[in-house]
């Protein structure tokens, strides 16, 4: 009887010590830069990044991957406990200040599209956007219906945070449809 006794003991011990570990472990990001910028062909799977000018001849994404740190510091309980623990977020973006254009004008459905103008509010595009990121996917319909000109078009993506941070990355594409 002495023997269950202690082997319960230690087993509610170690259990008790796994939920409060658990309970305190915490992980807390803030986005602190510009990060990376690529366009990928999504039929190829070819990537270019912002270094160079991407040709574009099929259906592609821009992805925008934010730099952010990890301001929890050695915490070994990350590793082990790394699905458990509650994220935290010193700031966030501040989704009104959101915007990609590019520095020509294209035409879609007939319409022209002005350099400049937020391409994240043409419906046919398809954007998405997370704490780390964000993209925005130009699919066959939307490749089918547009007309670019034979020019190296800037496309940039730009955003502030809610702590006043100013981000933005740029990638230059030429298009061969």
């Amino acid at each position: 009887m002495k023997k269950i006794k202690k082997v319960l003991s230690i087993y509610l011990f170690f259990f008790l010590l796994s939920a409060i570990v658990t309970a305190c472990c915490k992980e807390t990001y803030r986005i602190v830069g510009g990060g990376v910028i690529t366009a990928r062909n999504l039929q190829t799977g070819e990537i270019f990044e912002e270094s160079t000018i991407g040709v574009i001849k099929n259906p592609f994404r821009i992805d925008w991957e934010i730099e952010t740190t990890n301001l929890s510091g050695l915490n070994l309980i990350q590793s082990t406990y790394a699905s458990s623990c509650d994220q935290n977020y010193e700031n966030d973006w501040d989704i009104t200040s959101f915007k990609v254009t590019t520095d020509r004008e294209f035409i879609l459905n007939g319409n022209t599209i002005q350099p400049g103008s937020n391409l994240i509010e043409i419906d046919e595009l398809v954007h998405t956007r997370t704490y780390f990121g964000a993209s925005v996917t130009f699919d066959e319909q939307f490749l089918n219906n547009t007309e670019f000109s034979d020019q190296i078009y800037e496309f940039k993506f730009e955003m502030k945070t809610t702590d006043g941070l100013k981000l933005e990355k740029l990638i230059k594409l030429k298009f061969e449809l």
